[in-house]
């Protein structure tokens, strides 16, 4: 028996693009993976089922998430071959080069009904700042034992406003005498 918890993680590029998180229960009788709260950038296989034999199921609860794929013709939020989606919604699935397309993308589910596909609009990719900037990734996680909705992804931090230029009415600045 095999129980992971994934919790705030993220995983960035690997060399070919593939590989996020691959479950494949080779001395396991059965595994659970719980993910929540976890980032996959750039990335085509973000989750991976594979089981050898049919006792070797293995089952998955993942919520909050923000999945954004190397390819948005190809690349797939979760692969199942086989084993359960014992529970997958409130996440945002997305691709760098535009709206996901690949059919099955969701583990052979659909999308899940409180999931999004839009951009999350991360602050700064470049330099590893994978805050989301989006308001339905910001309020869109699955609702905590208060109702309160939280943040997707793993860096659960406030709003950031992106830069605006510097504009101001000049008759406003001026002291009124």
């Amino acid at each position: 028996l095999g129980h992971w918890v994934v919790d705030g993680c993220v995983f960035r590029k690997t060399a070919n693009h593939t590989g996020g998180i691959h479950v494949a229960n080779l001395t396991y009788p059965w595994v659970m993976l719980v993910l929540r709260n976890c980032v996959f950038y750039n990335i085509d296989d973000c989750i991976r089922f594979d089981a050898t034999t049919y006792q070797n199921a293995s089952s998955i609860i993942e919520h909050n998430n923000i999945f954004v794929l190397h390819t948005a013709a190809t690349g797939k939020f979760i692969i199942r071959t086989k084993g359960s989606i014992a529970h997958s919604d409130y996440s945002c699935g997305w691709a760098i080069d535009g709206a996901p397309a690949a059919s099955d993308r969701w583990g052979g589910t659909g999308l899940p009904e409180h999931s999004i596909e839009q951009d999350p609009q991360f602050v700064d990719v470049a330099n590893g700042d994978y805050r989301p900037r989006n308001p339905n990734v910001l309020r869109g996680g699955k609702p905590d034992i208060a109702d309160n909705s939280p943040q997707m992804g793993a860096v659960l931090q406030e709003y950031q406003f992106a830069r605006r230029a510097k504009a101001a009415n000049l008759g406003r600045l001026q002291i009124i005498r």
